[in-house]
């Protein structure tokens, strides 16, 4: 800590640390965006076009219903110990870690195991056919015990990047990565049927959570944020002082994952509805990719500019936000280029359906735009994280992907134009545009005054103020055990 106050970052190197940050989830998410668009593979060569549809459809449910719940919850983890990191806070990150695992298995795995039980059902309510929500149903059955371990996975994952212990991550994450591919191979050729696409995904989430545990507990550093946890009394502690972080947090997320997944279920509503299905589950595995890379550069975002808000850095805080911006769209706007040069051997890999490629190739365009917009706007949300001014963002999402984006991707696909899936993709290009310019104004006008922008050095005072409330919030809980503990003792 001393060290990182007697330095000021410069541009170069605050590139540096944001990409070194990241960068050690290079393997993981790469991994499952190629692991996914492989899995979509083999189910549309063993198990045929309908199979592919209920894939994508699956996701889609598993997706709205519990990943996203589950991810977006554990963003309180990463405002609350990155901040706490950086203040030396230890016993905070030991503590968040407990509170956060106890509010994932209650708010995420529970509500969404329920949910998948009887997806199927709600399916078939929403005008699903029977047959599709019936495969749909008993893969998301398949997914319930993944989901309960991908919590445990989560917060370890936040709590080892808070710490920056990135190299632990980077092993962790090469070495899960061939189980990727490994685990839904043999199950798929075994099962030839979509329950063992579900059955390898649920192995992964076993596996990937072993690993982790086993990571965090042969560091000495990371046992030692555990060293003075109360399990119970901190699990189900000051729930209010996490969730006001993790909701805007989860809102940030869902909302525009939420909007993302309805769109794959808009284009279940098109003319041609097997057609369209099999090409979004394509295009959707293909921008997967190229959002994994926004994603590592988010993750490091938030972590570096987490650690100096809490640290009072509000200058280099400022700095590491700019370099993350031109980082990543420098990094889209090539591998946009890349793929637009090299599209039709990307959808070659999927299918040979002349139909479905043919659909494919006229969104060659749009696709490459919406990867620069995009991944300029994750990676702007990861600053906003690592500020934790995540509750600011809410009202726009709502009315970029809720409000303009998916009414309109609605009515240009099964409304009157019926453009199908290149409607589809018009609504989300235009909700992605409003969010990035509302995420661009958050992070970068609050020295011109705007209202809601970040302003750092408020946002350190409030990290400050935020630690201090749950500092005494713990003595007054230890001297009324005290006090107990006295009356007791006079009684006897």
């Amino acid at each position: 800590a001393e060290e990182y106050r007697a330095k000021r970052l410069t541009r170069a190197r605050a590139t540096a640390t944001v990409a070194a940050l990241g960068a050690p989830l290079i393997f993981q998410y790469v991994s499952t965006s190629l692991s996914t668009a492989f899995q979509l593979s083999l189910v549309s060569r063993v198990a045929g076009a309908r199979a592919t549809a209920a894939f994508g459809l699956g996701n889609v449910v598993t997706s709205v219903t519990g990943h996203a719940a589950v991810w977006g919850l554990g963003s309180g983890v990463d405002t609350i110990s990155a901040q706490a990191n950086g203040m030396g806070r230890i016993d905070v990150v030991g503590e968040t870690f407990a509170r956060g695992m106890a509010v994932l298995w209650t708010l995420a795995w529970a509500p969404g195991s329920l949910t998948w039980w009887k997806s199927g059902t709600i399916l078939r309510v929403a005008g699903v056919d029977a047959e599709t929500a019936e495969r749909v149903e008993r893969f998301a059955r398949w997914r319930v015990p993944g989901l309960f371990l991908q919590c445990a996975t989560c917060v370890m994952l936040k709590t080892m990047l808070a710490m920056k212990r990135s190299r632990r991550v980077a092993a962790l994450s090469v070495c899960t990565t061939p189980l990727k591919f490994i685990a839904p191979f043999f199950c798929i050729r075994k099962f030839r049927n979509l329950e063992g696409a579900a059955i390898g995904l649920t192995l992964v989430d076993i596996g990937t959570f072993s690993m982790y545990a086993v990571g965090f507990a042969t560091s000495e550093t990371l046992r030692g944020t555990l060293k003075n946890v109360r399990v119970f009394p901190d699990a189900f502690r000051d729930w209010w002082g996490y969730l006001r972080l993790a909701i805007p947090g989860m809102g940030m997320q869902c909302i525009e994952w939420w909007s993302w997944d309805f769109n794959t279920a808009l284009a279940g509503l098109c003319a041609d509805p097997t057609l369209e299905l099999d090409a979004q589950a394509f295009l959707s595995n293909t921008y997967f990719f190229f959002y994994s890379w926004a994603c590592v550069w988010s993750r490091g975002a938030s972590t570096s500019v987490g650690n100096a808000v809490g640290a009072g850095k509000t200058r280099d805080a400022a700095t590491l936000a700019a370099s993350t911006a031109a980082l990543s769209f420098s990094f889209a706007l090539v591998c946009a280029m890349v793929f637009y040069a090299n599209a039709d051997a990307v959808f070659a890999v999927y299918t040979n359906d002349k139909a479905v490629v043919e659909r494919l190739d006229a969104l060659v365009p749009t696709l490459t735009w919406f990867i620069v917009i995009d991944a300029v706007q994750v990676a702007t949300a990861g600053i906003i994280v690592g500020a934790g001014y995540q509750g600011v963002t809410t009202p726009i999402l709502i009315v970029s992907y809720w409000v303009i984006g998916l009414p309109l991707a609605a009515y240009l696909a099964i409304g009157r134009p019926k453009l199908g899936l290149v409607g589809i993709w018009t609504g989300i290009i235009v909700s992605s545009v409003l969010h990035l310019m509302w995420n661009l104004v958050i992070c970068f006008t609050g020295a011109w005054g705007v209202p809601f922008a970040i302003r750092w050095r408020e946002a350190a005072d409030r990290a400050s103020r935020r630690l201090d409330e749950e500092e005494k919030d713990e003595e007054e809980e230890e001297d009324e055990e005290e006090e107990e503990e006295e009356e007791e003792e006079e009684e006897e």
